[in-house]
């Protein structure tokens, strides 16, 4: 995994204000706004700013802005911090400012404009705690418990994460070789590009494809690798064996990893179970209570708690819909091992049937 940096390209995100990109520094910059809400919402707020920057300035209240913005965002600003002020010359903005005085952002030395953009991007660095920088080797994104993400890479493979979920890759692959690094789940469309193998990196173990596409569901806590083809053919090997054991699945297959390192051979299994999560559904087959209370954690951003932990191992067999309320949900899979549950905010606490 990277090492993630506070620092921000401002000579590309002002390229990409301006529509003056290249299509694979679009795609580098979309992934980055997209990989957190708070990223999201602090481009947006520099984005008005640059548009609004095209109408005629106007007389600015900048100490209050500065306070007001400060406030909301909790950022203790030192007393000696520097003070801008109304009365900045323009010799001193394009000081502080050097980025949007470029040839793409003439447009910021109108009135406070320069200086709300310098207040929001003290806001950026705040929330992001991440870099957009050309420069890096990788791009990481992850997801939140109960959030989901589109990815598309910059040879045209997509990506769909799901919750509480870490990918990993190259800003620029290779000419010889497509590589990237899942801890969670993922759904990948991966583009056919002819002698260069697209490669997913497990906790012990690696897909390898030319172009498919495919489920790869790999948490660690899990302690199984699940792979699910939709469509095409992939290598799903163990690394963790000194004999490399490996399987060549086809569409509708499945296979497994288990915390062995063992690799089980493919079966073909109902794709809409398997998949029902990309619509916004939810479906078990045979599943331990254990790896459902697991998977609603991380869909509904819960936390479970059992009076009886023998019930864990107990197997279901359901599914639910996109508009099915988290309550009912939770209903039948109480039902279904005979329990009762209490919700208290983003607790579920289930319990045996005439307990106190």
């Amino acid at each position: 995994m990277k090492k993630k940096n506070s620092s921000i390209d401002w000579p590309l995100l002002t390229r990409y204000f301006s529509e003056e990109i290249s299509e694979q520094e679009r795609i580098v910059v979309k992934n980055w706004i997209e990989s957190d809400p708070k990223i999201r919402k602090a481009v947006e707020s520099l984005h008005t700013i640059w548009e609004l920057s095209d109408k005629d300035s106007t007389t600015w209240d900048v100490d209050s802005a500065w306070v007001k913005l400060t406030q909301e965002a909790h950022i203790v600003i030192p007393k000696k911090s520097v003070v801008f002020s109304q009365t900045l010359q323009s010799a001193d903005r394009a000081k502080h400012f050097p980025y949007f005085y470029s040839s793409y952002a003439v447009r910021y030395v109108m009135g406070g404009v320069a200086i709300l953009c310098l207040i929001l991007s003290i806001l950026v660095w705040h929330w992001v705690g991440t870099s957009m920088h050309q420069q890096s080797a990788t791009q990481e994104i992850s997801t939140e418990k109960g959030q989901q993400t589109k990815i598309e890479l910059t040879d045209g493979t997509r990506i769909r994460l799901n919750a509480a979920s870490v990918i990993s890759f190259p800003e620029k692959f290779s000419s010889s070789v497509r590589e990237c690094t899942l801890h969670g789940e993922a759904y990948f469309e991966v583009a056919h590009k002819d002698r260069i193998p697209f490669i997913v990196h497990m906790d012990g173990a690696t897909i390898e494809v030319l172009g498919t596409e495919f489920n790869v569901q790999a948490w660690p806590e899990d302690k199984q690798i699940n792979v699910v083809v939709a469509g095409g053919k992939v290598l799903f090997r163990s690394d963790r064996k000194s004999d490399l054991q490996q399987v060549v699945l086809t569409k509708g297959q499945m296979s497994h990893l288990s915390e062995k390192g063992i690799v089980s051979p493919p079966e073909n299994v109902d794709m809409t179970k398997q998949l029902a999560w990309i619509n916004g559904g939810i479906a078990f087959e045979n599943a331990p209570l254990r790896d459902v209370l697991r998977c609603l954690e991380r869909r509904y951003n819960l936390a479970f708690t059992i009076t009886d932990s023998s019930l864990l191992s107990h197997r279901l067999t359901t599914s639910f819909k996109k508009e099915d309320p988290t309550n009912k949900i939770l209903n039948i899979i109480a039902i279904s091992v005979d329990l009762k549950y209490k919700r208290t905010n983003d607790t579920v606490n289930l319990y045996v049937v005439g307990a106190k």
